[in-house]
């Protein structure tokens, strides 16, 4: 079992991805997608709504930022410790969560 074990980390090691390639690979294909809206005229609409609400561009940077603190730390998770590492932190909240809620009606309400 040792020598198989082994076998696969060492297989693992040498083709995994690291956390940045992954999340290189992500915002690669949302460039596309984002191309894809410019030639479609979603991004035309965009534009017009943005100059509109000039707020929007603070919460949307706001947004992009959080977005890839969260990206880069569930890429190096899984490029680090594995998928079901990272499955584990990110459910187990939800799981705390759920049976406490069921518990107190009111929780919601609380935590607001």
């Amino acid at each position: 079992m040792d020598g198989l074990r082994e076998l696969y980390r060492t297989a693992r090691a040498s083709s995994a991805p690291s956390g940045q390639q992954m999340m290189y690979a992500m915002n690669l294909s949302t460039l596309m997608l984002g191309f894809a809206i410019i030639a479609t005229g979603e991004g035309k609409d965009f534009i017009h709504f943005a100059i509109r609400h000039p707020e929007l561009c603070g919460h949307l940077a706001l947004l992009g930022l959080c977005g890839c603190v969260g990206q880069l730390f569930i890429f190096l998770m899984v490029a680090g410790f594995g998928p079901l590492a990272c499955s584990v932190v990110t459910t187990t909240p939800a799981a705390v969560k759920k049976p406490i809620a069921a518990k107190d009606k009111d929780f919601e309400e609380k935590r607001k």
